[in-house]
């Protein structure tokens, strides 16, 4: 589980007893579970924000890695595998609700990092570089401990995918800021013969301003058959410093990722104290969690999966803490109630234990 303090149990009594993810983990007491959610993250926040405290996608490619093809080892499948991403409401109150975009690349990427069962970074032999590239080396905006950047058009990246491919979905990982740009020309050949821009737009796809920060870029190719092929990106239209970080293989059994939506609350009393750049509205809601439940249907196998936890919640106080921002205990028992219900892998651990509250009360209306 990832997230920010809503997913950490700040202000519970024991938070990471209390979180709702530890409960959700209490549904199914035998089963591996890891908790990296962080007070105050933002997903598309790298770890440059609040001293490297506040960091969200970069912070998640960092804990969550993934082996290279050479020493590749088979994910988990799916049915044992589960990840829950919740940063909703800090991402709203960053962005404001007109402007989703940084976050929903942020949460491609995170997603995408969950699904795979091989990254290749930039210094795998798998990956060779043209002339004009510079080497970055840093764990504080990318996926392991470097990546490239360039600063001029017409340079290239050539990837080897090897004969034992199978045909799941291809990532390519791209960091930018908001100064950069790119149009990337993707060209494949070998077992399939296919070509598409990406294009990078830093402007639009990182967040500016006071909490200027880098974001990955994941962009995935999904329709390319097993075997060998090779890929060249070849970068256009450059501004700035556009980096390449590598590529990842989706999993063919890739795990559940969840992702609860956004609930509106009793009042916004605590943005505004907080001074947030943009104090949402009720009205705030609906065009976000939009945004979210439309990322989830990127992803067709039926994997990742979106949670209406707001038509649950329907601005109930007894949800809230008194700041009408974070969860209550029993508002973390009804998410976890409900991350349970959508995740619902009985098929693999057995049927789920009920929540160790009496206070949880009955939403199956």
């Amino acid at each position: 589980s990832a997230g920010h303090s809503i997913a950490a149990g700040y202000g519970l009594a024991t938070p990471a007893a209390d979180c709702w993810p530890s409960q959700l983990r209490n549904v199914w007491p035998n089963v591996p579970f890891r908790n990296v959610a962080v007070n105050g993250s933002v997903s598309c926040w790298d770890a440059t924000v609040g001293g490297g405290t506040l960091n969200g996608w970069a912070d998640f490619l960092q804990k969550v890695t993934r082996p290279t093809w050479g020493s590749l080892v088979p994910q988990p499948a799916g049915s044992r595998n589960a990840h829950s991403f919740m940063w909703g409401i800090n991402d709203l109150d960053t962005l404001g609700y007109l402007n989703p975009t940084p976050s929903i690349e942020a949460h491609r990427t995170i997603i995408c990092r969950a699904r795979q069962s091989v990254f290749c970074g930039e210094s795998d032999a798998s990956v060779a570089f043209g002339t004009g590239w510079t080497t970055v080396t840093t764990t504080q905006y990318n996926s392991g401990s470097a990546f490239r950047t360039c600063n001029a058009s017409g340079r290239t990246v050539t990837i080897t995918v090897p004969a034992a491919y199978k045909g799941t979905p291809i990532d390519l990982l791209y960091i930018l800021n908001g100064s950069d740009a790119a149009s990337v020309a993707v060209s494949v050949t070998g077992a399939t013969t296919y070509s598409t821009t990406h294009t990078l737009t830093g402007s639009a796809q990182c967040v500016t301003g006071t909490y200027a920060s880098r974001n990955g870029i994941t962009r995935r190719l999904t329709t390319l058959n097993a075997g060998a092929h090779t890929i060249t990106l070849t970068f256009n239209s450059v501004s700035g410093t556009p980096g390449f970080n590598g590529w990842g293989v989706e999993a063919a059994d890739p795990p559940r990722c969840l992702l609860p939506n956004a609930p509106r609350q009793p009042n916004y009393a605590a943005q505004a104290f907080l001074g947030v750049p943009f104090v949402p509205t009720d009205a705030s809601f609906p065009p976000w969690n939009a945004a979210l439940q439309a990322l989830t249907q990127e992803f067709t196998d039926g994997r990742v999966l979106y949670l209406d936890l707001d038509s649950v919640f329907n601005k109930r106080p007894e949800f809230f803490q008194a700041d009408a921002l974070h969860y209550s205990y029993l508002g973390a028992s009804v998410t976890a109630q409900e991350c349970a219900r959508a995740l619902s892998p009985e098929e693999v651990y057995g049927p789920a234990q009920p929540l160790d509250t009496d206070d949880v009360p009955s939403v199956e209306n």
